[in-house]
């Protein structure tokens, strides 16, 4: 997760991936925390939640996994600041539809 044009960093892209194991806690709590530091600055940046989930280098999970991450980050944002922009998600690739 990314504030726009934010002075602060996002959750890295190592080994660890939100919900791994059925573990949300430590991704909940870091989502109300970017929230709060944001808030705390003044800042009201628009949230992109995951970068170019599907690029393999960016998200090494499930598109399940990938989708309960960005539900769960939508509603910690909602409750922590009804008025958040949310933007995304910010595809690395355009994918057309392909003809039948």
């Amino acid at each position: 997760m990314v504030a726009t044009n934010a002075p602060f960093g996002g959750w890295g892209y190592g080994k660890e991936h939100p919900g791994d194991e059925g573990k949300w806690a430590k991704w909940q709590v870091f989502v109300v925390r970017m929230i709060q530091e944001a808030q705390k600055r003044g800042l009201n940046p628009q949230w992109d939640i995951w970068n170019e989930p599907d690029h393999g280098f960016f998200w090494k999970r499930s598109p399940e996994q990938f989708n309960e991450t960005w539900r769960r980050a939508c509603l910690k944002i909602r409750q922590t600041d009804p008025q958040a922009v949310i933007v995304g998600p910010s595809w690395s690739n355009v994918h057309p539809r392909q003809p039948r």
